[in-house]
C-alpha cells in the first residue's frame, strides 16, 4: 500500500510541476481512480483526505517559499499553477 501511495504523491507532483511549467489544466483522473481503489478497499475516507490536506500544505509552501523569491513575471505563472492546483 505504501508503494501506491509513494506513486500517486508522485503523479500530484508531476501534475503540479507541469501547472507550474506552464500547462494546461487537465481532468484529474488519477485521483478519481486512487480514490475508486482505496475506496474498494474499505479505506476510512477522513484519513485520505486528511492525508490529501497534508500533503498539499507542504506543496503549497514549498511553492509560496519559491514564489516569494521568483521573479515579478514568473510569479503570475506559479499562481495560476496553484489556483487550478488547488481547485
Amino acid at each position: 500500500m505504501l508503494s501506491d501511495f509513494a506513486r500517486h504523491a508522485n503523479h500530484h507532483i508531476t501534475e503540479l510541476l507541469r501547472l507550474l511549467g506552464g500547462g494546461e489544466l487537465r481532468d484529474f483522473a488519477f485521483v478519481r481512480a486512487h480514490a475508486h481503489c482505496r475506496a474498494s478497499q474499505r479505506f476510512p475516507l477522513e484519513a485520505m483526505l486528511h492525508a490529501y490536506r497534508a500533503g498539499h500544505k507542504v506543496l503549497l509552501q514549498w511553492i509560496s517559499d519559491a514564489a516569494i523569491s521568483a521573479k515579478p513575471r514568473r510569479r503570475q505563472q506559479i499562481f495560476e499553477a496553484v489556483a487550478a492546483f488547488s481547485i
